[in-house]
């Protein structure tokens, strides 16, 4: 069982409630032990309503007052000067509070 967590709450976003199409990423969420203290990665289910491209990017840390986003870790720039924020995996599945 893999534990789903949405993520547009999980960093403050509100949902779009007229939006039915929805993605889940497999991750993992803590490398800590399972449950059954085996040692296996944790894994979770991300909610999101869409994908980016993927991209290579140069990731730059969070300055003031950014610092406060919950759920993100840092931030890139796309090559249109448009920001990326990147979530802190651990955070939004809550895996650093077990």
């Amino acid at each position: 069982e893999v534990p789903l967590v949405a993520l547009a709450p999980a960093i403050g976003i509100e949902i779009d409630t007229n939006r039915e199409q929805y993605a889940i990423v497999i991750v993992e969420a803590d490398r800590g032990m399972d449950e059954a203290g085996s040692g296996a990665p944790q894994l979770a289910g991300i909610v999101v309503d869409d994908f980016g491209l993927e991209i290579d990017a140069y990731i730059k840390p969070l300055s003031p007052p950014m610092t406060h986003l919950p759920g993100v870790s840092g931030i890139t720039v796309t090559g249109d000067g448009r920001p990326v924020f990147l979530i802190d995996v651990a955070q939004v599945t809550g895996a650093e509070r077990r």
